[in-house]
């Protein structure tokens, strides 16, 4: 009898330590997830990061190609720049942005998306030094649920009499 309860004994140890063992492999588990979550995370961020600096430095440094292109159809446009000269940006030329960038669904959003050689849904605000906004963008449906890693970058700039700030925010779906 003593030899069977040894064999029972033995069962029970082994099956303790099999879930010990399947606890430890399920806890490494979803830390080697969550890091790998993290690094994709800092990942897009950080794509975002180099996609944003580039077009708002286009849009508040240049004034597009034409330069002339906001008396045009956007068709006929091969980039957007906002700018007269550098950092000083041209009323007509931001509304008109303003306007094309606020129909989120139109054919004028993606074109400029792309003559911003852009793949990533924006918002785009101009504010006066006091924070009032002048002009912007609608936001991407997205946003509003939340389910979005975004980019925020920003740059003072002159704006009829006084500075103002451009924000351009990148989002990238979760």
């Amino acid at each position: 009898m003593q030899c069977h309860a040894k064999g029972q004994g033995l069962a029970i140890d082994f099956l303790f330590a099999a879930m010990i063992f399947l606890l430890l492999l399920n806890a490494a588990l979803n830390v080697w997830s969550n890091e790998a979550g993290f690094v994709q995370k800092e990942y897009l961020l950080s794509e975002l990061e180099n996609k944003a600096s580039p077009a708002i430095d286009l849009l508040v440094r240049t004034n597009g190609e034409p330069p002339d292109w906001e008396e045009r159809d956007i068709n006929q446009t091969k980039i957007i720049g906002l700018a007269k000269s550098d950092r000083v940006l041209e009323p007509d030329k931001v509304r008109l942005f303003a306007q094309w960038g606020s129909a989120f669904w139109s054919v004028d959003y993606n074109k400029l998306k792309e003559k911003m050689f852009l793949s990533y849904d924006f918002y785009f605000k101009l504010s006066d030094e006091t924070g009032t906004v002048i002009e912007e963008t609608e936001k991407p449906p997205a946003t509003f649920l939340g389910k979005v890693w975004s980019v925020n970058v920003k740059r003072i700039v002159k704006y009829g009499e006084g500075a103002g700030i451009v924000e351009l925010t990148l989002y990238h779906p979760r």
